[in-house]
């Protein structure tokens, strides 16, 4: 786990922000700290993966998981208390609620610097955002979305998420370390084919309670 402490977020770089991460991956990847990288993706409507983010044993559990596998990024600072002081002080809406922009304080935000990140304009949040990078850019992502909504779920979400990014690399032996986009075509195999088995669990059991329901009236 990897906090991005970015105090000044009133006069915010992105640029440079954007520039410092990727300084990061490459020499994580360099030290063979990491063979890809990840950025947790929370706005104010997401309290409760905050409030996961902003808990000592909470991540350093997930540092734990990740190992020298995965370098997961996160933004440790006070943006969300500035942005709700920023907005009532303003009287104007907060930031980016759903995926619509909307006029707000100047404040960097996580959904903000994952746009910047992978240059897309619409993300829906709380999903992580799994990236690879090479020659400081990014040349490949996917996002797997965060459905849990209570403090408890919502780690052991990320977490079983994580262990299975790691779990997709275990056995790659060393000598190919550097075939980046293999060893990320591997993490995504996963954790799609995880989300397909998730999604398809989730319409059976739907299934059975609705038939549960008929039954009775047959």
């Amino acid at each position: 786990m990897f906090p991005i402490v970015y105090p000044n977020n009133r006069n915010a770089d992105s640029d440079n922000l954007r520039d410092y991460i990727m300084k990061v991956c490459q020499i994580h990847k360099a030290e063979n700290r990491a063979l890809a990288f990840a950025f947790i993706v929370a706005d104010l409507h997401n309290p409760h993966v905050n409030k996961i983010l902003h808990d000592h044993n909470y991540i350093n559990a997930l540092h734990e998981i990740s190992g020298k596998t995965l370098t997961v990024f996160f933004l440790m600072d006070d943006y969300v208390n500035r942005t709700i002081i920023d907005s009532s002080n303003s009287n104007r809406i907060l930031l980016e609620l759903g995926i619509q922009p909307l006029s707000a304080p100047p404040s960097l935000m996580p959904k903000q610097l994952a746009k910047i990140l992978i240059e897309e304009e619409i993300l829906h949040t709380p999903c992580i955002l799994f990236f690879q990078v090479e020659d400081y850019n990014v040349t490949d992502f996917f996002i797997t979305k965060l459905r849990e909504n209570r403090i408890e779920d919502g780690f052991l979400e990320i977490k079983d998420i994580i262990e299975k990014a790691v779990k997709s690399l275990a056995n790659v032996k060393p000598e190919n370390h550097k075939n980046s986009k293999e060893l990320f075509n591997l993490i995504q195999q996963e954790i799609e084919s995880s989300e397909f088995w998730k999604n398809a669990n989730k319409v059976y059991q739907k299934v059975v309670k609705l038939k549960e329901f008929i039954l009775p009236f047959i």
